[in-house]
C-alpha cells in the first residue's frame, strides 16, 4: 500500500516527465485491475488521458499503456473498446517496429479471450497460434497462459476431457512461474474442466485451494467469481432452490461484479447463474 500511495503521489507532480509518468500510471492501472478495484483503475485512466497526446510520449511506453487499458476493458465486459484499444497498441507496435515479445503476445491472448467472450473459439484460435509465435524459452509464463487460452478454447469446443489433460499440465506451471491472481484463475479453469468433463467430480478441493491463495490478500475481490463457478456448479447439479443461496453470495458485495470477469470466459457460465 506504501508504494502505490507514493505512486499516486508522484503522478501529481508535473516535473516528473510524460514517459516516467505513464509508465508509472502503466503499473497502477494493472495493479487496480487485476485487484478487481474498478473505480481506481477508472481513476488513473482519465488521469492518463491528457498525457496520451503529449509528442514526447515514445511508442513503448503509449503501446504499453493501451495494452493495459484493454486489458482492463475486457475484464469490464466492453469487448468493443477492449479490441479497439488492442488493435491501437498493434497498430503502434507495427509501425515503429517494436519487438517487445510482451506486448505482441499479450496483444494476441487478449484478442483471444475477448474472442472467447463473445463465443467464437476459432478466432481465439487464430489468435492463439499468432501469440506463440513470439513465444521465447525464457518466458514460460507465456506457455502457462498459451496452456489456459487452449483449455478454454477446448471448452467453447466441448472438447472437455482435452480440456481437462491440458489444464492439468497448466497448473503446476502456472504455480511457479504465473502471479497470485493468475494462480487464482488456474485453479477456477481447472474447476470448470472437471466439472464439465464430469458433473461428479469433486471439484471443493480446488476451489478450497483457490479461496487459499487469495485470502488475506489485495485480491479478495476474486472470490466472488469462485462464489459464482460455486453457484453454477450447485444450479447444474441440484436446481435452482439449493442453488439460491450461493447464487445470492455471489452478488452480496456492490462491487462482486468486479471479481467475476476470469469466468465470464466460460460459454455460458454467468448467464446460467444471473
Amino acid at each position: 500500500d506504501a508504494c502505490i500511495d507514493r505512486i499516486n503521489v508522484l503522478l501529481q507532480r508535473d516535473d516528473i516527465p510524460v514517459n516516467p509518468r505513464v509508465d508509472a500510471a502503466t503499473l497502477l492501472l494493472a495493479h487496480y485491475q487485476t485487484s478487481g478495484l474498478s473505480d481506481d483503475a477508472e481513476r488513473v485512466t482519465a488521469m492518463v488521458a491528457p498525457w496520451i497526446a503529449d509528442e514526447t510520449l515514445t511508442p513503448t511506453y503509449h503501446a504499453l499503456w493501451l495494452l493495459q487499458l484493454a486489458h482492463f476493458r475486457d475484464k469490464q465486459g466492453r469487448d468493443v473498446e477492449a479490441m479497439r484499444h488492442y488493435d491501437e497498441a498493434r497498430t503502434i507496435a507495427d509501425k515503429t517496429a517494436l519487438l517487445l515479445p510482451p506486448l505482441r503476445i499479450f496483444i494476441h491472448l487478449g484478442r483471444s479471450i475477448v474472442a472467447l467472450c463473445a463465443g467464437d473459439p476459432e478466432t481465439a484460435e487464430a489468435e492463439r497460434v499468432q501469440a506463440a509465435s513470439y513465444w521465447t524459452f525464457a518466458r514460460k509464463l507465456d506457455r502457462a497462459l498459451d496452456a489456459a487460452v487452449s483449455a478454454w478454447i477446448a471448452i467453447h469446443r466441448q472438447e472437455y476431457e482435452s480440456a481437462v489433460g491440458i489444464v492439468r499440465e497448466m497448473v503446476p506451471q502456472m504455480d511457479v512461474y504465473g502471479p497470485v491472481w493468475l494462480r487464482f484463475g488456474a485453479r477456477l479453469l481447472h474447476a470448470v474442466c472437471e466439472f464439465e468433463a464430469d458433473n461428479d467430480a469433486d471439484v471443493a478441493p480446488i476451489l478450497a485451494r483457490a479461496r487459499e491463495i487469495v485470502q488475506g490478500t489485495s485480491l479478495h475481490r476474486h472470490l466472488f467469481g469462485c462464489d459464482a463457478l460455486e453457484a453454477w456448479i450447485a444450479l447444474r447439479r441440484f436446481g435452482i432452490e439449493q442453488a439460491r443461496p450461493l447464487i445470492e453470495r455471489s452478488v452480496a458485495s456492490r462491487n462482486a461484479h468486479q471479481g467475476a470477469f476470469m469466468v465470464r470466459t466460460h460459454p455460458t457460465l454467468l448467464s446460467e447463474v444471473y
